[in-house]
């Protein structure tokens, strides 16, 4: 989870290093439809591009947190 539950984000990160391009694409959700959107420009535009691969998002001991409501009051 990148933000609040109930949000949908979506973040880059770009390098450049030797000469060429490395993109990140992080998403709270599992809809690749932007990152087809993004390959789909590239093509259009000429620039080659290879994808390095697909995979969940993983953060090293951060888990998803979910909020509730529990009434504290008498029953």
């Amino acid at each position: 989870m990148l933000a609040e539950p109930g949000v949908t984000d979506i973040a880059s990160e770009v390098a450049c290093i030797n000469q060429s391009f490395f993109l990140s694409i992080m998403q709270n959700f599992s809809s690749a439809a932007f990152f087809d959107a993004l390959l789909e420009e590239l093509s259009q535009t000429g620039i080659d591009y290879e994808v390095m691969g697909r995979e969940p998002f993983r953060l090293c001991g951060l888990e998803a947190f979910y909020t509730a409501y529990i009434p504290t009051g008498p029953r």
